[in-house]
């Protein structure tokens, strides 16, 4: 028997959209199709600023499977706030 470590990975989501409400944020987009792809990471982060946002190594992971759409609600405390989402693949090990 042998092993061998897989050097691909799956390709991120793409046509991403974000619709938003005064409660919620939809967010959408197109599932990569590939064997490699394990699931799916969406991230979010909320600032004072636009520019303060934009800071994805202090997001936090807010959903992780296989759908191609998440509704977020926002918390009260954060309905001032502006909003930043990531999505990437998880690939299969």
């Amino acid at each position: 028997s042998a092993s061998e470590a897989v050097t691909e990975t799956a390709p991120d989501p793409s046509n991403l959209s974000v619709v938003s409400s005064t409660e919620s944020f939809f967010v959408q987009f197109d599932l990569p199709t590939s064997p490699l792809l394990a699931s799916i990471s969406i991230k979010k982060y909320a600032a004072t600023t636009e520019a303060a946002a934009d800071n994805e190594a202090a997001a936090t992971t807010i959903y992780t499977g296989i759908r191609d759409f998440f509704a977020y609600a926002v918390p009260a405390s954060d309905t001032s706030k502006y909003h930043k989402f990531w999505v990437s693949s998880n690939t299969r090990t």
